[in-house]
């Protein structure tokens, strides 16, 4: 009975969700043309002018501004999935976990909208400048509207995931899984990685840079977050 009243709130919860999510959906789908211009916007602006968007599918044309609109809306009410998560967490956890969990709950979305943002702005453009500019002299670009789509949001995502690595340092340390003394020795680690996942992502040194070096200061702020955590 009692799990059966539990598996009741948790779909409580799940429904009043989705029903959020898809009342903004149906607000965006009016503006599907003009979100799916701008959100291409990165990829036709460092197109030859011989080159052109397609779509292999015939229903792609109409598909992909509305899965456009359905995953923007899912971006817009993500806080509201979060506090749903809330209502139903917080009522059986102590007032320091409430507070505890409040904290990492607003620091995660937060860092996630960020990542998302500095991937959307910097990582993603210079990605489709660097694969255009390698491409062949001769080879006409011609990319498939469904392929982008699933290609930019998969690494939107990626880079939104990638910038909870400070709170992730923090909850290893407070949880006592890691030690803060061998997140530091990892730091020139870290340091190598980021600047790697800048050459496969930018084509030139400064373009590198401007990824590599906010992907390590992540791991700096991880460094400082635990600073009080070890403690």
């Amino acid at each position: 009975m009692v799990k059966m009243q539990g598996l009741m709130i948790v779909r409580r919860h799940l429904l009043r969700s989705l029903a959020v999510t898809g009342l903004v959906t149906l607000a965006l789908l009016p503006l599907a043309r003009p979100l799916f211009t701008r959100f291409m916007q990165p990829l036709w602006q460092h197109l030859p002018t011989n080159s052109q968007l397609i779509a292999v599918d015939v229903f792609s044309g109409f598909w992909v501004p509305v899965e456009l609109s359905m995953l923007l809306a899912l971006f817009i009410t993500l806080p509201w999935w979060l506090l749903e998560c809330w209502w139903w967490i917080a009522p059986g956890l102590y007032r320091s976990e409430r507070r505890l969990l409040k904290g990492i709950l607003c620091a995660g979305m937060l860092l996630f909208v960020v990542g998302v943002s500095f991937a959307y702005l910097f990582v993603l453009p210079l990605m489709i400048h660097f694969l255009v500019v390698m491409a062949p002299t001769k080879l006409s670009l011609m990319p498939d509207v469904v392929i982008y789509l699933a290609f930019s949001v998969r690494l939107l995502v990626c880079f939104g995931v990638l910038f909870e690595l400070p709170l992730v340092m923090v909850s290893l340390v407070y949880l006592q899984w890691i030690e803060r003394e061998r997140l530091k020795r990892w730091r020139r680690y870290v340091l190598v990685g980021a600047f790697i996942i800048g050459m496969l992502v930018a084509p030139d040194p400064l373009s590198q840079c401007l990824i590599a070096l906010p992907l390590y200061a992540l791991y700096e702020l991880g460094l400082c977050l635990t600073l009080k955590t070890n403690y």
